[in-house]
């Protein structure tokens, strides 16, 4: 959505987004408060505000910087997650796995546990809509940031010339297969715990 403004009425509105943005991180704090559970919060969520699905609390107006020169929208297939578990983390998700499995596997998994420095839990982000965002630094150099598309951004420019723009193609699956983990290995196979060669314990 493109509108025209002067580059003070965009720091204006600027302003207004943040604050909306500390509002209802408010909200998300005050709620988080009165119910700990996340399957009760949903209830309350939907009982304090009918229509409104908890997750977007958490979502900020997408305002574009300001003059942008173009919106490009594609499809966000291989957007991973990394993060480092303790030794203890790791042991509870592996607990887990070896409450089914036989006695040889689960001491081998824990096996496997002690010998490793560093552990990982690798995780998928579902694909889904971004758009990249080209605009003017303050420096006069090309710049672009990157966001998710889940209601329409805002574009203020000083210019009623509209901004360059592509629509989202239809999806297509591709077939390649993606190496984003090929630094990492498998600690147990069929979860998400994977760790680096390097930090295999000698």
């Amino acid at each position: 959505m493109q509108l025209q403004a002067t580059e003070r009425e965009y720091l204006d509105i600027a302003k207004l987004v943040e604050e909306q943005s500390q509002l209802r991180e408010e909200i998300v704090h005050r709620m988080l408060e009165l119910e700990p559970s996340s399957r009760k919060r949903a209830s309350l969520t939907k009982k304090l505000f009918p229509g409104i699905l908890y997750q977007t609390l958490h979502r900020k107006i997408p305002l574009a910087p300001f003059n942008a020169r173009s919106v490009l929208l594609s499809w966000c297939t291989e957007q991973k997650s990394i993060k480092r578990l303790s030794k203890e983390q790791a042991r509870s998700i592996i607990d887990g796995i070896n409450a089914t499995a036989p006695e040889w596997q689960a001491q081998r998994n824990l096996a496997r546990l002690d010998e490793i420095e560093n552990i990982f839990k690798a995780t998928n982000v579902r694909v889904h809509p971004q758009a990249v965002i080209t605009f003017e630094s303050k420096e006069g150099k090309a710049d672009w940031v990157t966001r998710k598309v889940h209601s329409p951004i805002i574009v203020l420019t000083d210019s009623a010339e509209p901004v360059r723009f592509n629509r989202l193609g239809v999806f297509k699956k591709s077939d390649e297969e993606r190496h984003w983990l090929k630094a990492y290995k498998p600690l147990v196979e069929g979860s998400s715990l994977v760790y680096k060669e390097s930090d295999l314990i000698t």
